[in-house]
């Protein structure tokens, strides 16, 4: 069946109608797009920027927690040094007053020796001494002519033996 040209007419302006709306539609449908896409990529720029901030507020949180926990490591560690220093201090004057304490003890042991030796030397010389003298006066009361009895020599000789060994 054959159109007449208004019929044509009529079905091209129809059609053009139905274009321009369909051009329209989806002109409104691609500014929609885009405005959401805009939006969405505005909402994902700022999300990105609020994750970085977070993540980055994170990091600085955690770089200060391990900065105040060195800190506190470093002074506990100074803190340890020091009592160690004083603890080592402390045993060294310790040691230094038993070292003291020790030649002190043994400077005495050797006075006191020392003076039971001259006591033992003292009473061993007295006793010879005493022991010359009887046997001098016994000597003397038995002799006669200045003759020495033989107990008064071996007396002078252990005293004069005791002297040297004392010495």
């Amino acid at each position: 069946m054959p159109h007449s040209a208004d019929e044509v007419e009529r079905v091209k302006v129809e059609m053009m109608f139905w274009f321009k709306q369909e051009l329209r539609r989806r002109d409104a449908k691609i500014k929609t797009l885009q405005q959401t896409q805009a939006l969405s990529l505005e909402e994902n720029k700022a999300a990105l920027e609020s994750q970085n901030s977070d993540r980055i507020r994170v990091m600085m949180e955690e770089y200060e927690s391990k900065l105040i926990s060195e800190r506190v490591t470093n002074t506990e560690l100074q803190r340890n040094y020091v009592q160690v220093i004083q603890e080592r201090d402390l045993m060294s004057r310790r040691l230094r007053d038993q070292s003291t304490a020790i030649q002190n003890n043994w400077d005495w042991i050797i006075a006191q020796e020392a003076m039971d030796d001259q006591s033992m030397l003292n009473d061993v010389i007295t006793e010879s001494q005493q022991k010359i003298k009887q046997a001098e006066v016994k000597s003397a009361e038995t002799c006669c002519g200045g003759m020495i009895d033989a107990e008064v020599l071996q007396l002078k000789r252990d005293y004069s033996n005791q002297i040297e060994i004392n010495q």
